[in-house]
């Protein structure tokens, strides 16, 4: 009788843990890419050809995405959300300037917006700007606690003197 008490609790234990309660998940590995190439820089496709491409060979997804970057040299960069219901997104352009002709504060957020579309308008001082988009969803997989979807834009830099 004790014997199949413990067989029972045994076999009991392995179906918890196999059924993946108790203890830690099991990590996912997503298949990603943090820098690409496209009309708007050296590359040779437009960025849309270039996310397709991803998106159909199961590249995975920051959670967010954007419908529009638009750059006007000497004028602008706005980026469009592909907003879902019910999140919120504030998007910080980032940059770096040139101060005094000296290389002012690296990485500063220079706006910060939670406009859609987004819109920051180059004064001639930056040596670079990109937009974060960063939404109100928690990352399902994040770097740190406290992670939320977010998405990138490649630097621009503004042609004006």
């Amino acid at each position: 009788m004790l014997r199949s008490l413990i067989l029972l609790a045994a076999l009991a234990l392995a179906w918890w843990i196999a059924a993946g309660c108790g203890g830690e998940p099991e990590p996912r590995w997503y298949r990603g890419n943090t820098h690409t190439h496209t009309l708007w820089s050296d590359g040779d496709a437009a960025p849309e050809v270039v996310a397709d491409w991803y998106v159909s060979r199961g590249y995975a997804s920051s959670g967010v995405f954007l419908e529009h970057v638009e750059r006007v040299p000497s004028g602008h960069l706005a980026v469009t959300i592909a907003a879902e219901q019910g999140l919120t997104y504030t998007t910080q352009f980032v940059g770096t300037r040139s101060v005094a002709g000296a290389l002012g504060p690296v990485g500063e957020v220079l706006a910060e917006t939670s406009d859609n579309p987004a819109v920051y308008e180059l004064d001639g001082s930056e040596l670079y700007v990109r937009a974060k988009v960063i939404s109100s969803r928690d990352h399902p997989n994040p770097y740190a606690a406290g992670d939320k979807e977010c998405a990138w834009v490649q630097p621009v830099t503004s042609s004006a003197p």
